[in-house]
């Protein structure tokens, strides 16, 4: 507890959020568990995520949600 107070102290000196992280402990084994039951039906062929239209949908999101903040730090760099 004393470890996550300290973390929890420096990310909100230098600015970051503390809200993601305290999402990502809550709902991270909840989307382990899940990722974990997909790849037993299909056969731990990760591939296989890509040929679903959702989770291809999600999948480039998160792509373009990771490769915009550098692009536009460029972009203002220049």
């Amino acid at each position: 507890m004393l470890l996550f107070g300290v973390i929890g102290f420096f990310m909100r000196r230098y600015g970051f959020s503390v809200v993601p992280v305290i999402i990502g402990l809550i709902l991270g084994e909840l989307v382990e568990g899940t990722l974990r039951q997909s790849l037993v039906i299909f056969d731990g062929n990760w591939f296989m995520f890509l040929t679903r239209p959702i989770a291809l949908t999600f999948f480039i999101l998160s792509l373009i949600a990771l490769i915009f903040p550098l692009i536009k730090r460029k972009k203002i760099n220049k």
